[in-house]
């Protein structure tokens, strides 16, 4: 199972995690293209500055052990599979029922679709921890 841990204290805000998983998921995947594409995929990530606690944070999935997103479809549309990764499927219905249940405010609604980080599953690793250059993102697979 992959995880993706982040260390607020670390972090100085640069945002190169937020624009490498744009980048990721656009359909050039190429910085330089970005703004020729018709519809940018949204960050699967989001950053969050306090400034009553003047500290940073990242709302991501964290890939919980019994998540409550998949707890409450109905419709198999959010499912965990035997590693313990949490991804939609094509049977979403996009009644948006996760976005509420997610205690990690890891799930959020664009265009009334829902969008959750997948940990960029499909590559060697995720394009937020191969962006941050002070690591304050790391991976691990365990």
């Amino acid at each position: 199972m992959r995880k993706v841990k982040f260390d607020k204290a670390l972090c100085i805000g640069c945002k190169q995690c937020h624009m490498a998983c744009v980048v990721r998921h656009s359909e050039s995947g190429d910085i330089a293209k970005l703004h020729l594409e018709r519809h940018v995929m949204p960050p699967r990530l989001r950053i969050r500055y306090s400034e009553d606690k003047d500290e940073i944070t990242i709302n991501r999935c964290v890939m919980c052990k019994k998540p409550k997103c998949v707890e409450v479809c109905e419709f198999e549309g959010m499912v965990q599979d035997e590693d313990g990764f949490v991804h939609f499927t094509d049977s979403c219905t996009e009644c948006l029922v996760c976005v509420d249940a997610c205690p990690f405010d890891a799930i959020f609604v664009e265009k009334d679709t829902p969008y959750k980080c997948d940990l960029c599953i499909e590559f060697p690793e995720p394009a937020c921890v191969a962006a941050c250059k002070v690591d304050a993102m790391t991976f691990t697979e365990v």
